[in-house]
């Protein structure tokens, strides 16, 4: 479904997030590999510039037939629409499946159905992702998933503020331009130790 909602993005919000992110070449968004396509169009899609629409309320406008209420198909579009950017700590794996995550600013334990997360999670471990609440037993990922670090929100608090976006759009931005700048969604540096950052930003947890 994110993917048929590229589409809808609407070019001047996909023109202002590369020109954030440092993926604008003049003329075109420039990505040099696919974790920065992930972090641009998920902005493109979730994130309003200005008074222009996101991507994925275009492609919810948009879409025929309009899912039926209640079915699959439109409970994943109402948990995209409703998806946010938090920061979470692996608390353990699920016996069931997937794992069990706190999430900062938040009094319950998420439940977050990803495979690849499972296959290397350890208690403590610290990172950002996007999910959406498409279960009322678990949480996905919706590709954004960023080890988190003090050099990162260090990072995040010395960029210049992203133009015409609210304080949630806001972290999101300042989180994905942060983690290019670093090298850290790509391989470039291993993922940090549990220990190796503090649960907070300085800011707002959520986006």
């Amino acid at each position: 479904m994110q993917t048929a909602a590229l589409a809808h993005i609407p070019r001047p919000n996909l023109v202002a997030h590369a020109r954030y992110l440092g993926l604008w070449d003049g003329r075109q968004p420039a990505v040099p590999h696919e974790a920065a396509a992930v972090l641009l169009y998920d902005l493109g899609l979730f994130a309003a510039v200005g008074r222009l629409p996101r991507g994925i309320d275009r492609y919810a406008a948009h879409l025929r037939p309009v899912p039926a209420p209640g079915s699959d198909r439109a409970r994943l579009l109402a948990a995209l629409r409703a998806s946010r950017v938090s920061l979470f700590k692996v608390q353990d794996l699920h016996p069931a499946g997937g794992v069990m995550l706190e999430e900062m600013g938040a009094s319950a334990p998420v439940r977050l159905m990803d495979e690849t997360l499972a296959s290397v999670a350890r208690p403590g471990l610290p990172f950002a992702a996007r999910v959406a609440e498409a279960d009322p037993e678990f949480a996905i990922t919706c590709g954004v998933l960023i080890p988190a670090s003090a050099a990162l929100f260090d990072a995040m608090k010395a960029l210049p503020p992203p133009p015409d976006l609210g304080p949630e759009e806001d972290f999101a931005a300042r989180l994905h331009r942060a983690a290019l700048e670093l090298g850290i969604v790509h391989g470039d540096e291993p993922p940090p130790s549990p220990d190796s950052a503090p649960f907070a930003p300085g800011g707002s947890g959520s986006a």
